[in-house]
């Protein structure tokens, strides 16, 4: 069994050995300017989110049945104006789970995002705004990738998303929610509490035209099978 820990600290390790920029919440728990909300101060910076996340890549094209592939048809992958301009699929060979996703794109500033299956089943993007306003710091962002990566390895991932991508559920052992605009057709506990029997392998009755993504743990038991199909 793969210590999830001695992965986490291989990764912190080969990334604190480049030396990378670091800086703290800017605010520190104040409450931003104004004008900081139309501000990005050096987003060139945000570029040390793909170091963090080819960290991980490298430890986890170690782990034996698991595999990192890259993306070759990135533009097949753009949404609107924002052009994915590298991409990875990380996948494990357990039944049950479902392939991750790890986008990047440079402009208008570097971004990661990691997507379950599909490029619009999004699970985290990082920066997730970019203004000054939005800044927590350095470490913040970084935190937020790892706990994705440990996530989507020791946890059931459940996602179901309306018809239309309007709105959308989800629980993991990890991070639980709902929401949309219009929001969702059911109260967000009641689609919360879906999403956590899916994961355990009950039916459930589902709004209509809902589509359902589910990931068993990618180093755990693994019961049941991954699915990405119409409900």
């Amino acid at each position: 069994m793969v210590d999830v820990d001695a992965l986490l600290a291989a990764v912190t390790s080969g990334y604190a050995a480049e030396h990378l920029p670091a800086w703290p919440d800017p605010w520190g728990g104040a409450s931003p300017d104004d004008a900081a909300y139309s501000r990005c101060t050096e987003p060139e910076r945000y570029e040390i989110l793909f170091r963090r996340t080819a960290a991980w890549l490298t430890e986890l094209a170690r782990v034996p049945g698991l595999r990192v592939e890259p993306v070759g048809e990135v533009g097949a992958l753009s949404q609107g104006e924002l052009p994915v301009a590298r991409g990875w699929r990380v996948s494990s060979d357990r039944p049950g789970t479902l392939p991750l996703l790890v986008l990047e794109r440079d402009e208008p500033m570097p971004v990661v995002t990691f997507a379950l299956a599909e490029a619009e089943v999004v699970l985290e993007r990082q920066p997730d705004c970019g203004c000054d306003a939005c800044d927590g710091g350095s470490e913040t962002m970084l935190k937020a990738v790892d706990e994705l990566f440990v996530e989507v390895l020791t946890s059931p991932v459940v996602v179901v998303r309306g018809e239309d991508g309007r709105w959308e559920a989800r629980w993991s052992r990890m991070t639980a929610g709902a929401g949309g605009s219009p929001g969702p057709p059911r109260p967000a506990m009641e689609l919360v509490a879906a999403c956590r029997r899916i994961a355990a392998g009950e039916e459930v009755d589902l709004p209509r035209g809902a589509r359902v993504w589910v990931s068993q743990p990618w180093l755990g038991p693994a019961p049941g099978e991954g699915v990405a199909s119409p409900t």
